[in-house]
């Protein structure tokens, strides 16, 4: 998914994590609520913003990677996503060539 497209439904994450004490995206009474719900009120955002290839899973991997890029600690990005081992998480971290350009931008040779 294009950041562009994670731009026109931050609206939606934000709303949804506003909803909650906890640290939850899509918050229920009694915690999360259920991937299929999740999953239909994701589908409609991308409907409703014409957001084309977008799929549950993709958000999910969108978001973990801008967490992980914010500087947000991966103990905690595994937390928050569910994954049981730093591995696991790792297989939904997308890195871009820039992200490649800009770590090598920031060796510096004395």
């Amino acid at each position: 998914m294009f950041s562009r497209d994670i731009r026109k439904i931050g609206h939606v994450v934000n709303f949804c994590c506003r909803a909650c004490s906890k640290a939850l995206l899509f918050p229920g009474r009694w915690g999360h609520i259920h991937p299929d719900s999740a999953d239909k009120i994701l589908r409609a955002a991308f409907d409703d913003l014409d957001i084309e290839n977008a799929s549950t899973h993709s958000f999910r991997r969108s978001c973990l990677t801008k967490m992980h890029l914010a500087g947000v600690p991966t103990k905690v990005i595994k937390k928050i996503s569910g994954h049981k081992t730093l591995a696991a998480l790792d297989n939904y971290l997308e890195v871009a060539d820039k992200d490649l350009q800009d770590a090598v931008s920031k060796l510096k040779f004395h």
